[in-house]
């Protein structure tokens, strides 16, 4: 099941952006950088989550 590793990344990838866009210091840039940094922790979570009910084997 590989949809743990893409969900993962993309998580990840999530989270690095959500990184930069709150370094911008725009309002539109922090409203940008909340959206992104949620959505990168709901996919790490639900990665973190498939891997321990489907067995944490890499």
């Amino acid at each position: 099941m590989s949809a743990k590793y893409i969900l993962g990344a993309l998580g990840v990838v999530f989270l690095v952006l959500g990184a930069r866009a709150a370094t911008r210091g725009t309002p539109a840039g922090r409203i940008q950088a909340r959206t992104w940094l949620l959505i990168g922790a709901i996919f790490v979570v639900v990665s973190g989550w498939l891997f321990l009910s489907t067995g944490a084997t890499l």
